[in-house]
């Protein structure tokens, strides 16, 4: 039987219409397949890739870039758009014999996919401000109420999203979007029932309370939740595709520090320079990075893990507020002054230090690869997490120099005395590195520091005798290198020095009062 063109695109415009989040190029194969049971059949509709077949549909979607980590965009028509707000919220069923009938696809803490979207709602012709759902059990016709309206149904008590945002916030690392409805019963001893206030799925309610949650796709069936309130940790990243988050694509996986790299100075500046502000960072000036001597042997002290690429390579930084507070600032002052600080193109540099803003958020970056090969793109190293993200050429700002006075926070550790069983980290491994730390408070006490290099036990805050290098060795994802018996940990000293103190005292004063007049 031919494969009909129309056919495929109706199919991948509902997938595209289902995912609340962005969508690459390996993620809508990868969910074609789990739908239809066969690849995006391109060849037997005449085309010679993938990529080719799907710019060749602009009615359907937006393609930005040629990679398997290319971006997708759903092209919104009046018929999607008001099938896309449904998906979003919908208004709760009265009861009535109709009423259980919009409920009885959507299972209890299962985010909706594209082919239950698919056997839910049908267009039956093109839509103004109504829409219809169709149950093919029953072959009712279910009309709803104006869309113009729908917020007023659609309401989350106060004392609920007051809740929400109590749960949340203990969970600074993070929390699985499947896991919400359990720790808000443990917490508050009642059942969260996410379609009494008329959500065809849970993450979508947690996505319309955006003065609430952030959020991030964990897999094909989970998201991770924060708390808006803080800043993102950019956390349990690893190169694999079953963890792989489309803002972190293209995580670094080199042994080669890119801070290390002495930026190069540049005649274009030189030609350009009323194109750069006074008070930014130039090509040739850097930032200097945290240093080995700030840990000492001994010592616990709490972190955030901020990205994993495997049990002896992760990056972390010091749980102690510093980052939060300069992060803080760095939202307002940039928030005041989008427009006076975006880089032209032509300036963009390897070695230049920028702010970039992701996941809705400003961060410290550092250009580390043009992608003249790629166009449009510029590869970026953060910093303050120790991970590199593909951004937009038109998304990236001189950064101010007040907020390079803070040096770079993520450094780069490894678990002490572990090695794994067959010479080489399998993903399993990292996977249960993941697990151990995913959304919990987390110690690290510090067994070496050699060259450079600083190893550590990793514990929970409330297990901190229980360490993820022993439990590794005996689920048998390691083996002990040596039978070295870890140092007496010391907690780190809550009070620091009066020199520290008065130095902290002095840069706070200075990052807070010698901003530009917003």
């Amino acid at each position: 039987m031919a494969v009909k063109e129309s056919e495929v695109k109706k199919v991948l415009r509902s997938l595209l219409v289902s995912s609340a989040l962005k969508v690459t190029v390996c993620s809508l194969k990868k969910d074609y397949y789990d739908v239809e049971g066969r690849d995006i059949p391109f060849k037997e509709l005449g085309y010679n890739s993938l990529q080719h077949f799907l710019h060749s549909i602009p009615d359907v979607l937006q393609i930005k870039g040629t990679s398997d980590h290319a971006e997708i965009t759903l092209v919104v028509s009046e018929k999607t758009a008001h099938v896309n707000e449904l998906v979003m919220k919908q208004k709760k069923p009265s009861k009535g014999k109709l009423a259980g009938i919009a409920r009885k696809k959507v299972v209890h803490n299962q985010i909706i996919n594209a082919k239950t979207l698919r056997n839910i709602c049908t267009v039956e012709a093109p839509l103004n401000t109504s829409f219809t759902f169709v149950d093919e059990a029953t072959n009712n016709q279910i009309t709803g109420v104006n869309t113009e309206e729908m917020d007023k149904y659609v309401k989350i008590p106060q004392q609920i999203q007051l809740n929400l945002q109590n749960l949340i916030s203990k969970f600074p690392q993070g929390l699985s979007c499947s896991q919400l409805p359990y720790e808000y019963k443990k917490i508050y001893k009642e059942e969260f029932d996410y379609q009494k206030y008329g959500f065809l799925s849970l993450i979508h309610l947690c996505i319309s309370l955006d003065n609430i949650f952030k959020w991030e796709k964990e897999s094909t069936y989970d998201y991770i939740l924060y708390d808006r309130r803080q800043h993102i940790p950019k956390i349990l990243v690893c190169p694999d595709d079953d963890y792989s988050l489309e803002t972190y694509a293209n995580t670094d996986t080199s042994e080669i520090d890119p801070l290390s790299t002495i930026p190069l100075e540049s005649s274009d500046w030189d030609e350009y320079s009323e194109f750069v502000p006074d008070d930014v960072l130039k090509l040739g000036e850097k930032i200097e990075k945290c240093s080995s001597n700030d840990f000492i042997v001994g010592h616990r002290i709490p972190i955030v893990i901020s990205a994993v690429y495997n049990p002896s390579k992760f990056c972390i930084y010091k749980d102690d507020r510093t980052l939060n507070r300069m992060m803080d600032c760095m939202q307002q002052y940039y928030k005041h002054n989008t427009n006076n600080y975006l880089i032209p193109e032509f300036m963009l540099e390897k070695g230049l230090y920028c702010a970039v803003n992701t996941l809705g958020e400003f961060q410290r970056g550092l250009i580390v690869d043009l992608l003249s090969e790629v166009g449009g793109y510029v590869k970026v190293y953060f910093i303050d997490y120790g991970i590199e993200q593909c951004i937009s050429r038109e998304k990236i700002w001189f950064l101010n120099k007040e907020f390079s006075h803070l040096p770079a926070q993520a450094i780069r550790v490894q678990l002490s005395n572990i090695q794994p069983v067959k010479h080489v980290w399998n993903k399993q491994s990292t996977h249960r590195f993941l697990d151990f730390v995913k959304g919990k408070h987390i110690l690290a006490t510090i067994s070496m520091i050699e060259e450079g290099n600083i190893a550590v036990y990793i514990s929970e805050a409330h297990y901190p005798s229980k360490f993820l290098n022993d439990m590794l060795v005996e689920e048998g994802f390691a083996t002990y290198s040596n039978k070295k018996i870890i140092p007496d940990a010391k907690t780190a000293p809550s009070r620091k020095s009066d020199m520290s103190k008065l130095l902290d005292r002095i840069r706070a004063k200075k990052m807070m009062n010698s901003f530009p007049p917003k």
